[in-house]
């Protein structure tokens, strides 16, 4: 069959294929196609962003999401449709719809399988959501970021032995960790360092009032900072950071 050709063929997942053919079979053109596909992320995240709009300012989200994540999805298509996708799972986990977050991981993997990093969120944002004891939210933040630390190592380990198969070599053989690589890690980790001490500030000091939606937020603001390291690994292994980024 077309979805299974190219799935063998090129690596393309299920989902983004069979919309893919979908609209060939339209006979419309290459650039309907990126056009739809466009339209549904941006509908997705405007979506998103009217369901958590007493969180987080529509038009400030909007414009966020157009001069850093809409450019950058016409690079990486599939994985940029998972991402609005993720988002919407991020915000069910919030609302306690545990099996429609699940359900929306899956279908993000069958447009991206890097997808399956947001099952960390998923596990994180359901223990998290469960939680009344503050002395067990503090344990389990403490042990999630212990972990996050240490996601860069494991990954690069595992893929060095050859775990994930031929299809992610690419995510682990481009070694190119220079200088200039290094240095740019740490100027995005510099500009992210004012914000990840706001929030820790702001933690701290409404500790007693915060709900457990925002601290999830803030958590996963926090551990994408943390994972950064990601990028020294490969270009490929670094887009994994936009999973806790987006």
């Amino acid at each position: 069959t077309y979805c299974q050709s190219m799935h063998v063929l090129f690596g393309i997942e299920y989902g983004f294929s069979i919309l893919n053919y979908i609209v060939a079979l339209t006979h419309l053109s290459v650039h309907w196609f990126y056009f739809i596909c466009e339209f549904i992320i941006g509908a997705n995240i405007a979506f998103v962003l009217f369901s958590i709009s007493e969180r987080i300012d529509v038009i400030y989200g909007w414009l966020t999401y157009c001069f850093i994540f809409y450019t950058l999805s016409f690079n990486i298509l599939r994985q940029t449709f998972a991402l609005s996708i993720i988002l919407i799972a991020i915000v069910e986990i919030c609302k306690n719809n545990n099996i429609k977050s699940l359900i929306l991981i899956f279908l993000a993997y069958t447009f991206h399988s890097a997808s399956l990093i947001a099952l960390l969120i998923f596990a994180f944002g359901t223990m998290l959501m469960r939680l009344e004891n503050k002395d067990q939210i503090i344990a389990l933040i403490i042990a999630t970021v212990l972990i996050s630390i240490l996601l860069p190592t494991i990954f690069k380990n595992f893929g060095t032995l050859g775990v994930f198969g031929d299809k992610y070599s690419q995510y682990f053989g481009q070694q190119y960790v220079g200088q200039q690589t290094v240095q740019s890690v740490s100027t995005t980790l510099a500009i992210r360092l004012p914000m990840i001490l706001l929030i820790i500030y702001n933690l701290i000091a409404n500790r007693e009032c915060i709900d457990h939606g925002s601290l999830f937020i803030y958590v996963l603001v926090i551990i994408e900072a943390i994972i950064l390291p990601f990028q020294l690994i490969s270009p490929a292994m670094g887009r994994i950071v936009l999973y806790f980024g987006i």
